[in-house]
């Protein structure tokens, strides 16, 4: 049977968001957003939606979000979902395309994927469309506290930031704050530390969970090398759990 698909850019609203949580609910199961909720932090924050649909029914989505870094905007492309029985015909590749026009209009130098390792659907996606793979991560997580259906403020505390610590020297950790469909987050991006200084770690990673708390979000994530960071052990030792190994995928949009 032929199917016509329409890709396009979803604007914010109650009915769409509860369609991107049917199908998030049979593709990747990340989000325990309500609708009600997955609309307002939509409509406040800096998520960007794109959606396939055969005729009236919802059947795809990619989420993604504009960071803001030093050295310039960069597409950040969190969450990609098609329903199963419309999935091989080329409509993930299509959503992600789609995201990186808009994004490329919009000013953005960079675009990034971070994809499990055994997923390979989606590192088909992105090697075809171009990304170049980067080495293979573990990523840690710290969950901050339960949700409890409250969301945190909206624009407040999003974007880029380092944050700084000193014991018998000096260390700093680039972190963006974020908005996903699924969770609002801090991720740990750069990181600077003496190999042999503990107390250091121990003193950054504190600063960090700090920062967590004060910006209200529901996790920490890094990825993080798969052996011999000097933060790996300070990290674990406060609380990090690990969920599995992803690699980044890169695209120059320039």
């Amino acid at each position: 049977m032929r199917h016509d698909y329409e890709v396009s850019c979803a604007s914010p609203s109650l009915a769409v968001a509860a369609e991107l949580l049917a199908v998030d609910a049979v593709s990747l199961c990340d989000s325990d957003y309500s609708p009600a909720e997955l609309a307002q932090l939509w409509a406040n924050d800096a998520l960007r939606v794109y959606v396939a649909r055969c005729g009236r029914q919802l059947v795809g989505f990619c989420a993604c979000l504009l960071t803001e870094w030093p050295w310039g905007r960069q597409l950040e492309v969190d969450a990609l979902g098609v329903v199963p029985e419309h999935r091989r015909r080329g409509l993930a590749k299509r959503l992600v395309a789609k995201a990186i026009r808009k994004a490329r209009g919009a000013g953005a130098l960079w675009a990034r994927a971070v994809v499990r390792e055994d997923n390979a659907p989606s590192k088909a996606v992105f090697r075809a469309l171009g990304f170049a793979s980067g080495d293979v991560r573990d990523m840690l997580a710290y969950e901050c506290r339960q949700r409890d259906g409250t969301l945190a403020p909206g624009l407040a505390h999003m974007g880029w930031e380092r944050i700084e610590a000193k014991h018998s020297g000096n260390g700093w950790a680039e972190v963006q704050v974020v908005q996903t469909m699924a969770y609002r987050g801090l991720w740990i991006e750069g990181l600077e530390l003496p190999p042999t200084s503990e107390g250091l770690g121990v003193a950054l990673v504190a600063a960090i969970l700090q920062h967590a708390v004060e910006c209200g979000v529901d996790e920490v994530g890094w990825l993080a090398p798969h052996r011999g960071h000097p933060l790996r052990g300070c990290a674990r030792a406060a609380g990090f759990s690990a969920h599995g190994r992803y690699r980044y995928w890169l695209a120059d949009l320039a």
